[in-house]
C-alpha cells in the first residue's frame, strides 16, 4: 500500500524499513538508519541481525527438466506428445508421455500411414505443413517466418532421434482434491485447466456465483477432455461459516480423496485515488483476499496440503497508482504465505504481471498503455508454463511478469525510486544485453509549444475535435477516467519529461490552462538552467 501511495504521489518522500525482529542488535541498526540513511537515497531498507540490507530482486533460474534421449528412451509403442517451446520456430523441442489410461478403442481399429506433420497456432491456423521423407524449411504463412521441420522417420533404422525425452512429472494426483476459488472466470478457471491438463483427478471450484449455461458447457468439456471430476460450489470465501460448511461438503462428495491443494484466485476491483477511497472500499477489496485467505487456511489447517497456493499481483510490490487497496490485500497474501512457511506448512503466493485475460482481454488501448509503461502481456500457454515452473520451483513468493526495461526506465522507474533500486540489477542486465545504457534512456523532447502539443496529443487520445481544446476546457468534462489519465501521463511524461500528477488530471477544476502551465514551467526551468551553465561569472 505504501508503494501505490509512493506511485501516487511521486513528490512524497518515503521510506519503507522491513524490521526482522525487535532485539537490541536490531533496534541499534534502527537507530543508525534514521541517523545516516536518508529516504531519497536509500527508499526501503532490512534490518536483520543487526545488519542493514538493500533489498533486491533478481531472475530466479528456472528448473532444468530435460533429459538426454541417451539417458531415458520411450518404446515403440508408446503414446508420446511432442511439444516446443517456440511453434514459430520449432526449437527446444522435447517429447513426454501420455497417460497409460488411454484406452483403445474396442473393435475399431484405425490405421494411421504418418505423412504430413501440420504445425498450428494458437488458434489453431496452420502455419507450416512438413513433408517427412525429407528436411526442408516452409516459411510460415501465418507470420511469414521461416521454420525448420521436424523429420521423424529416418534411412538408418533404429537410429534414436536427437529429441530428448523429459520425464513424467505428476504435479497432481488422481484420487485428491483441488480447490480452486473463483474459479469460474479469467486465471481461475485457467488454473482448473491446468490442474485437469496435469492429472488432477478431482476439482472443486468455489464462487459466490452459480455457473451459466455456456460456461457449465466449457466445464464440461475439460472434465471429457481430461478425465477429471470437476463440481463448482456456491461459496462466498470471505464468510467463514460458508467455507467451513464448504470444506464439510467436499469431504461428503469425495469421500475417498483427500484435499491435497487450495488455489485462491478470489478477487474483487475497486480502483480510485486515495482520496476518493473511504473504508469500506477498502474492505471491499480486501475482503475476498484477506478474509478469505484466513478462512480457507483455518479450514484446510488438518489438511495435509501439496499446495497452498495465493494469487497475487504485480501491484503488491510496484505500487500501481489508484489501486491503493488492492495492493494492500495482495500484501497481506504475500506475507501469509511467508508466514504458512515459517510454521512448516506449505504456502506461495504468485504475483501475476499483466494477463490476456478477463479485464485485459483483447482490450487493445489498455494493452497498448500497459506496453507503452513497459509492462507486456503473458498470453495463456506463457500463464501455464509459468504457473508449472512457480510450482517446481516452490519458493514462498514469486514474481511472473514481462519487461521491457527500455519503456520501464523512462516511466515507472523514473517515477518511483524504491522500484528503481530495487530491480536495478536486473533492469541493468537487460539494457547492456540490448547495447543500451541505463543513463541514456531518455526520451527526446518534442519541439512543438506545450500548447499546441497538449491539444495535439489530447485530440489524438481521447477523439476529442482540437477545435474544442480552448484553455478553459475542464479536463473532467472531456471524459477523462483514471486509465485516461494514466495514459495522458505517461505519455506527457515520454514526450516532455514532465511528470504531471494524477490528483491534477483529475481535479474536476484542472484546465487545459493547468497543464499548459505546468509544461511552461519546466521550460523555464530548463532555460534557465542551460543559461545558467553557459554563464561566466565574475
Amino acid at each position: 500500500m505504501i508503494r501505490a501511495c509512493a506511485a501516487e504521489l511521486p513528490e512524497l518522500n518515503f521510506q519503507l524499513i522491513d524490521m526482522g525482529s525487535a532485539t537490541t542488535e536490531d533496534i541499534k541498526a534502527l537507530v543508525q538508519v534514521l541517523r545516516s540513511y536518508p529516504c531519497n537515497k536509500y527508499p526501503e531498507l532490512v534490518v536483520k541481525e543487526g545488519k542493514i540490507l538493500k533489498p533486491e530482486i533478481t531472475h530466479t533460474p528456472l528448473p532444468t527438466m530435460a533429459i538426454s534421449s541417451r539417458d531415458l528412451n520411450m518404446l515403440d509403442d508408446e503414446v508420446f506428445i511432442l511439444q516446443t517451446s517456440d511453434p514459430y520456430t520449432m526449437t527446444n523441442v522435447s517429447a513426454t508421455q501420455m497417460e497409460n489410461s488411454i484406452k483403445l478403442i474396442q473393435g475399431k481399429n484405425i490405421e494411421l500411414l504418418l505423412s504430413k506433420i501440420c504445425v498450428h497456432s494458437s488458434d489453431y491456423f496452420p502455419v507450416s505443413i512438413s513433408d517427412l521423407n525429407y528436411v526442408k524449411e516452409s516459411e510460415s504463412y501465418f507470420r511469414c517466418q521461416i521454420l525448420p521441420i521436424i523429420v521423424l522417420n529416418s534411412d538408418a533404422k533404429n537410429q534414436l532421434s536427437d529429441i530428448p525425452v523429459i520425464p513424467k512429472c505428476s504435479l497432481f494426483q488422481k484420487n485428491s482434491v483441488y480447490i480452486v476459488t473463483g474459479g469460474l472466470t479469467g486465471l481461475g478457471f485457467e488454473t482448473v485447466k491446468f490442474i485437469a491438463q496435469k492429472g488432477g483427478g478431482n476439482i472443486v471450484i468455489l464462487s459466490r456465483s452459480n455457473p451459466n449455461p455456456q460456461m457449465q458447457q466449457e466445464i464440461s468439456q475439460v472434465s471429457s477432455l481430461w478425465g477429471s471430476v470437476i463440481k463448482s460450489l456456491p461459496c462466498d470465501v470471505s464468510v467463514c461459516k460458508q467455507v467451513d460448511q464448504t470444506i464439510d461438503n467436499i469431504g461428503k462428495l469425495f469421500p475417498s480423496s483427500p484435499i491435497k491443494g487450495v488455489f485462491h484466485s478470489a478477487v474483487v476491483l475497486h480502483d480510485g485515488l486515495i482520496e476518493r477511497l473511504d473504508k469500506s472500499l477498502y474492505e471491499k477489496v480486501m475482503r475476498p483476499k484477506v478474509n478469505g485467505v484466513l478462512n480457507l487456511h483455518r479450514a484446510t489447517i488438518q489438511c495435509s496440503l501439496d499446495y497452498f497456493v495465493c494469487y497475487s499481483s504485480i501491484s503488491a510490490f510496484i505500487g500501481n497508482p489508484s489501486q491503493t487497496n488492492y495492493a494492500a490485500a495482495n500484501t497481506f497474501m504475500d506475507t501469509f504465505c511467508q508466514y504458512r512457511r515459517n510454521t512448516g506448512l506449505s504456502g506461495q503466493s504468485i504475483n501475476w504481471g499483466a494477463l490476456n485475460l478477463g479485464l485485459l482481454l483483447n482490450k487493445v488501448h489498455i494493452q497498448r498503455f500497459l506496453e507503452e509503461k513497459g509492462i507486456m502481456l503473458l498470453e495463456i500457454p506463457e500463464i501455464h508454463e509459468s504457473l508449472e515452473q512457480c510450482l517446481l520451483i516452490n519458493k514462498p513468493q514469486q514474481v511472473v511478469c514481462k519487461f521491457n526495461f527500455k519503456s520501464n526506465w523512462n516511466n515507472i522507474f523514473s517515477e518511483n525510486s524504491s522500484l528503481k533500486v530495487r530491480l536495478y540489477k536486473i533492469g541493468e542486465e537487460a539494457m547492456n544485453k540490448n547495447g543500451l545504457n541505463m543513463s541514456s534512456t531518455e526520451q527526446p523532447m518534442t519541439s512543438s509549444s506545450p500548447r499546441d502539443y497538449l491539444r495535439f496529443m489530447i485530440s489524438e487520445t481521447i477523439g476529442v475535435e482540437m477545435d474544442e481544446l480552448n484553455d478553459d476546457v475542464h479536463l473532467f468534462d472531456l471524459g477523462i477516467d483514471s486509465m485516461l489519465a494514466m495514459t495522458l501521463q505517461n505519455l506527457i511524461h515520454n514526450d516532455r519529461g514532465v511528470n504531471v500528477p494524477l490528483v491534477t488530471l483529475l481535479d474536476p477544476n484542472s484546465t487545459l490552462a493547468t497543464l499548459i502551465k505546468i509544461l511552461e514551467e519546466k521550460c523555464v526551468d530548463e532555460y534557465q538552467s542551460e543559461y545558467e551553465s553557459n554563464s561566466t561569472y565574475l
